[in-house]
């Protein structure tokens, strides 16, 4: 993330709640009541990673179909990788770390899935078919398989694991629940201490052991 880029998003979140830390740590805990007991807020499921950060999950929020969003990034990094990057960051709003997996996955498709994908291009297929299947179009179904795994891995954070909704219409059972209705500090219940932490953004992540256990971002100040 460039400095711009983060002065802006500091002055944002200082509009929205003036408040607010404008820093926060990554903190595993060994479960979601561990979690919440230290003030931390679970963001998604699966272990941490590039786009785990609560930047990226306002685009996610913000923006419903970034399958279509991040085409033309896409494309520009076909012919110059910074380029590409740069699109994700400054026209969609990605971190640096985030935007590089998405342009790395989307050009894994693009190599991997060149027929199915070009065809939904030139077709413009819908996302899904018809109800009650909602089938995933050719270059979504293909996108899934070869480079879905990788980028879930490495992103950490997908909307799916979110509970983000999206133009895509997905099995109910691939979704998590979770309500991303944040208050800002002040707003916080009076029951809480005026000297706990301030956490956000948290998430579930399977250990080396395959235990399940809660990663949470605690912020490095307290109020």
């Amino acid at each position: 993330k460039n400095a711009a880029g983060e002065s802006q998003q500091q002055a944002n979140n200082q509009l929205l709640c003036p408040d607010a830390p404008q820093e926060y740590l990554m903190i595993s805990y060994d479960n979601e009541q561990s979690a919440l007991a230290d003030g931390a807020t679970v963001t998604h499921h699966g272990a941490c990673g590039a786009c785990s950060t609560t930047q990226d999950l306002a685009v996610y929020l913000t923006v419903p179909d970034l399958t279509t969003a991040t085409k033309e990034c896409i494309k520009r990094s076909l012919l110059n990788q910074d380029e590409g990057i740069a699109c994700l960051e400054n026209d969609i709003g990605f971190t640096n770390a985030c935007a590089k997996i998405w342009m790395y996955n989307g050009e894994n498709t693009g190599q991997r899935c060149t027929l199915p994908c070009a065809a939904a291009e030139i077709q413009n297929y819908a996302h899904n078919g018809p109800a009650p299947e909602c089938a995933l179009n050719g270059c979504l179904a293909c996108d899934a398989e070869q480079s879905g795994p990788t980028f879930e891995r490495v992103a950490g954070r997908t909307r799916r694991r979110s509970g983000v909704l999206t133009t895509i219409a997905r099995p109910c059972e691939d979704m998590v629940m979770i309500d991303h209705d944040y208050a800002c500090p002040s707003e916080a219940s009076s029951s809480s201490s005026s000297s706990s932490s301030v956490a956000m953004g948290g998430m579930d992540f399977l250990d080396e052991e395959g235990n399940e256990g809660i990663f949470a971002p605690a912020a490095t100040s307290s109020f």
